[in-house]
């Protein structure tokens, strides 16, 4: 009998040392988000383009593969991601070189002595007043109705159009804000963000950014110094690095793959429903709501609760199962995964299936004349990788891996890979 106890007085001391290592695992990879912790293996990255660390709690960019993790990866993994990140560097920094000494590549130019003085007159200022203004121009753009971080743009100097819709997350370089033309009815996606400087081996250039009518900035996405999209283009997540011709979409990290409008007709078709209202349309209904204000208002918290390093897996799947998520036994979801917060219904996770820290899943999509959804369905025991994107309508198969940095915009097969 004593033996029996001392036995399950040994395994309760077993229980709570591993609950007392992974609440300081979690309480360590909370402190390293709250203060900004740049990988190693993309920090050439933050040096050329300084304002992606405003981007880091939306864009799953900065995923670091040494970091430590609910469900640790493997070597292979790990070694993917660096792969990922030394080749984005590598590709993003030639196009730098390129656009600096030759007139083909993006259009940017040396700061003017006047400029470089007001830039870090701006970093260095250590008065309140700045550091409040600072804040205040980067979250205007992070939060808040469209209409009114759209005026607040303009008042800092950027050129909108008419309906240009602003969504959460979003970053448009406060530094050089005048640099910016956003022509009329234009959508930025969460998390997409405009840069109108770098800096190249550690000289600032800057940039005009020209955005036609019509556009679709996707979520996450980063337009480039020096870049123009043309009238009803769409630029995919990931980073435009040059001009993007109108009606043309740009797909892959880099923005390297084009694709015409009418050549997309080809292409495989989600499942996803058209709605008779548009972006603004579903704007409004969301502030005069219609009977579902405090249910999407509570899943919206459900939803960024759940990102937390500090919430448990069971605690973390109870807060999605009540914005609607439906989840089957044994899965397993990462801090930090970007669930869509406007329809949360529409996304099934079966059994047995992990998605790890930084992917994301959307159920709605659009452009400011047309607002559509689409159910997601993933099948048993896939495994999501960091930083992979699925689109609305997109069904994954069983027994399937979507690698890190996936951007899914189709049906993928049972047993397959997707990179």
């Amino acid at each position: 009998m004593f033996k029996k106890i001392e036995d399950w007085f040994k395994e309760q001391q077993k229980k709570f040392q591993q609950w007392k290592e992974e609440q300081e695992r979690r309480q360590r990879q909370w402190k390293n988000k709250t203060d900004k912790l740049i990988p190693p293996s993309l920090q050439k990255l933050v040096e050329m383009y300084p304002l992606i660390k405003n981007m880091e709690f939306y864009n799953p960019l900065l995923i670091n593969p040494e970091e430590e993790s609910e469900f640790s990866r493997n070597l292979d993994d790990k070694n993917y991601i660096k792969e990922i990140h030394a080749e984005l560097i590598e590709k993003l920094y030639k196009n730098s070189i390129i656009s600096r000494d030759d007139e083909n590549g993006r259009k940017i130019r040396p700061a003017t002595t006047e400029e470089l003085k007001e830039y870090n007159n701006k970093k260095t200022d250590k008065t309140k007043i700045w550091r409040i203004k600072d804040a205040f121009n980067i979250i205007s753009s992070y939060i808040g109705l469209p209409e009114i971080k759209a005026h607040h743009l303009k008042g800092m100097g950027a050129k909108l159009g008419s309906k240009v819709y602003l969504s959460s997350s979003n970053v448009v370089d406060p530094y050089f804000p005048e640099l910016v033309d956003i022509g009329d009815n234009v959508v930025m996606g969460m998390g997409a963000s405009i840069f109108c400087h770098e800096f190249i081996d550690g000289e600032l250039f800057v940039g005009e950014v020209k955005i036609g009518k019509n556009c679709l900035i996707g979520f996450g996405s980063i337009v480039l110094p020096g870049t123009q999209m043309g009238d009803n283009s769409i630029l995919t997540p990931g980073f435009l690095t040059s001009d993007l011709n109108e009606n043309t979409m740009a797909k892959g990290l880099d923005g390297s793959i084009r694709i015409e409008k009418n050549a997309n007709k080809n292409l495989p078709k989600r499942r996803v429903e058209s709605l008779n209202f548009t972006l603004h349309d579903y704007m409004s209904k969301l502030i005069f709501p219609k009977g579902d204000y405090f249910k999407t208002m509570f899943n919206n918290m459900y939803i960024e609760w759940q990102k937390s390093p500090l919430v448990s897996q069971s605690f973390r799947q109870t807060l999605l199962r009540k914005a609607g998520v439906k989840i089957g036994k044994s899965v397993k979801i990462e801090d930090n995964v970007h669930f869509d917060t406007y329809y949360p219904e529409k996304i099934t996770i079966e059994e047995g299936v992990v998605i790890k820290s930084g992917a994301t899943i959307i159920t709605h999509e659009g452009t400011v004349s047309n607002f559509r959804t689409g159910n997601v369905e993933i099948g048993k025991n896939v495994v999501i990788e960091s930083g992979a994107k699925l689109l609305p309508g997109v069904k994954i198969g069983k027994n399937s891996k979507i690698f890190a940095y996936a951007f899914v915009d189709s049906d993928i097969p049972p047993d397959s890979e997707f990179f």
